[in-house]
């Protein structure tokens, strides 16, 4: 919608930004010197960086995003980080016991970085927590295997194995988390704030995720959630929590604590009214 900035005058024109698409296309080049991504990256960077120029206010999901803009030489007193949310009365810890060694990812297959990811675990981290008697269910969103052929040529993946769940769209997502020992976030490649981990968070959950998995939530490692780097070390913690009941419970507990303090709605709904009484008054920052 950027393209319609000029269009708005003289209306105040805030552009949000969700993920920073030159980013994600820059970390997925890191990953494979593929000439489409690289094709992408060359018309992506004009484009958004354009697009910041243009409008009044550039909102991002974190300060590692706003941090970004700033490098492509946007005013910094144009820009804020508003992170995204959760709802806390939705998203609530259940009481009932998970299913022993049971994980769950969430993550629609129509977003490449989530088959990436699906497909680094299946490679080099299930073989290691499936003869421990693991069950893998995966939330693959709507038509997934159109997905699954349409980037057939970028991904191979191999579903149909025992221990392994797939669901397309679901239309609530808290039974699954609560049925869930552990949620994983396997990223290699993330742009912007993975909101299914604030619901995990909410949700009182264990985490284990990549870096990229968390990117721009600044969270603490081995107290928020357990980020590991190797597929050794995140089948490695995997088992360690699957036998960990009090580890488990412990970090779900520091999980919902960290979200509560600062990814409530009503936090983040009072900084976005000072936004608008800023630009409305004509203040820059």
């Amino acid at each position: 919608m950027a393209q319609y900035t000029s269009d708005c005058a003289p209306a105040k024109v805030i552009l949000i930004e969700h993920d920073v698409t030159l980013d994600l296309y820059q970390q997925l080049l890191k990953s494979n010197d593929d000439w489409e991504v690289s094709r992408q990256l060359d018309r992506w960077i004009p484009f958004e960086v354009a697009a910041w120029r243009e409008v009044d206010r550039v909102v991002t999901m974190s300060e590692k995003d706003r941090q970004l803009t700033i490098s492509f030489g946007i005013n910094p007193q144009r820009t804020v980080c508003l992170p995204n949310g959760v709802d806390l009365k939705r998203f609530q810890p259940i009481c009932t016991p998970p299913e022993p060694r049971r994980l769950l990812f969430i993550g629609t297959f129509a977003h490449l970085p989530n088959l990436l990811a699906i497909e680094f675990f299946l490679r080099e981290v299930w073989p290691q927590v499936r003869p421990h008697g693991a069950t893998l269910h995966i939330i693959a969103g709507k038509s997934s295997q159109y997905y699954l052929d349409r980037y057939q040529d970028r991904v191979s993946i191999d579903l149909a194995q025992s221990g392994i769940e797939v669901e397309d769209f679901v239309a609530d997502v808290r039974p699954a988390y609560g049925r869930a020992a552990v949620v994983i976030a396997p990223h290699l490649a993330s742009a912007g704030t993975n909101i299914k981990i604030m619901e995990a968070m909410a949700m009182g959950k264990p985490i284990v995720s990549t870096p990229a998995g968390v990117n721009g939530l600044d969270l603490d490692p081995d107290q928020d959630v357990m980020i590991a780097s190797t597929a050794i070390d995140m089948a490695r913690s995997i088992l360690e929590l699957f036998g960990d009941t009090a580890k488990r419970e412990c970090l779900g507990r520091q999980a919902r604590a960290t979200v509560e303090n600062r990814f409530s709605w009503d936090s983040i709904a009072r900084s976005q009214k000072l936004l608008y009484h800023q630009l409305l008054n004509g203040r820059e920052g």
